[in-house]
C-alpha cells in the first residue's frame, strides 16, 4: 500500500526532555495506544476516556498549519468558522507568518452535542495566518472536525 504525504493527517508532539522510549501498541480491540517511558522507569499512555492526569489539567491544544496564499498576497482574515465538540471553553489565538502579530478573539463555548458549527469574527491582517484552538481547564477536551478561515485579498503585496 502506498501512502502519499498530502494524505497523512501530521502531528507534531511535544515530548518530555527526559523520554527514554516511544511505542505504539494495540488494546484488544485493535486500538492504537501511543505509549512512552521516561528515564525514570515509568510508562505513560494516552487514554482518550481520561481528561486529567490524575487530577491535574492536561494542556490540549492544536495549531493549523500557516493558510494563505504562497506569495507576498496580504489578506484581511475577518472570521473562523470550527466544527467541534468538547466540553469548556474553546481559545482561539491567531498569528501571523513570524508570529509577531497576534490575535486572541473572544472564547467560545464548547458542547459536546453542539448541532452547528461555531462561529468567531475578527479583524486580522497578514499574509498567511494560524489558528491555534485550546483548552486550558482540567477534564475540558475538544474534538476538532473542520475549521474554516474566512479571508479577502487586501493587497497585492505589503506596502513598503
Amino acid at each position: 500500500m502506498n501512502v502519499e504525504p498530502k494524505d497523512c493527517k501530521w502531528s507534531i508532539w511535544t515530548f518530555p526532555s527526559n523520554l527514554s522510549h516511544i511505542v505504539a501498541d494495540y488494546d484488544n480491540n485493535n486500538n492504537v495506544l501511543f505509549k512512552y517511558s521516561l528515564v525514570n522507569g515509568n510508562i505513560y499512555f494516552f487514554d482518550s476516556t481520561s481528561h486529567t492526569d490524575f487530577t491535574n489539567s492536561i494542556r490540549a491544544y492544536g495549531a493549523s498549519y500557516l493558510i494563505g496564499a504562497d506569495s507576498e498576497i496580504v489578506f484581511h482574515f475577518d472570521a473562523v468558522r470550527i466544527r467541534a465538540r468538547g466540553s469548556g471553553n474553546l481559545i482561539i489565538t491567531l498569528t501571523g507568518e513570524d508570529e509577531v502579530l497576534s490575535l486572541s478573539p473572544a472564547v467560545m463555548t464548547n458542547s459536546a452535542l453542539p448541532g452547528r458549527p461555531l462561529y468567531r469574527k475578527f479583524n486580522f491582517d497578514g499574509e498567511r495566518i494560524s489558528i491555534k484552538l485550546e483548552v486550558d481547564s482540567a477534564g475540558d477536551w475538544f474534538n476538532i472536525n473542520r475549521v474554516i478561515a474566512f479571508a479577502n485579498e487586501e493587497f497585492a503585496e505589503r506596502p513598503a
